[in-house]
């Protein structure tokens, strides 16, 4: 996936993964909604390692966090919330002067709304551990 112009600090994930990762794949974990702006805070657990580990994280881990901010929330769909929500599609693109986000789950889930600004809260890494 491409960085999207309306990403507020990019270099957050592209550091780690040399571009935007696409979050295909991953389960989205937590949804938050705050009126605030409005808000919307969403969480992705992805197997996908980074290319360049950061110096403070172990060298082995299962998973990275990573938690991204929608501000200026509008135009919300969101259907089928379930317990395990591995994501089909991430799609991110424009409409108009707004970003444009569509996210797709395997058990239907699905997420849909625009923002003005997409802000990279946090990436942590994660480790469950082997059977």
């Amino acid at each position: 996936m491409t960085t999207h112009g309306k990403v507020m600090n990019p270099q957050a994930l592209t550091s780690l993964y040399g571009e935007f990762p696409s979050l295909d794949g991953a389960e989205l974990i937590g949804v938050n909604f705050r009126c605030d702006d409005p808000l919307l805070t969403a969480k992705f657990v992805t197997r996908e390692k980074p290319r360049v580990n950061p110096k403070r994280w172990p060298q082995q881990f299962d998973e990275v966090i990573i938690e991204l901010s929608f501000m200026g929330v509008g135009g919300l769909s969101f259907r089928d919330w379930g317990y395990r929500n591995a994501i089909n599609k991430f799609e991110l693109g424009s409409r108009g002067d707004r970003a444009s986000v569509r996210i797709s789950c395997e058990n239907g889930t699905v997420l849909e709304f625009l923002c003005d600004w997409i802000r990279i809260e946090s990436v942590n890494y994660g480790l469950v551990g082997t059977p």
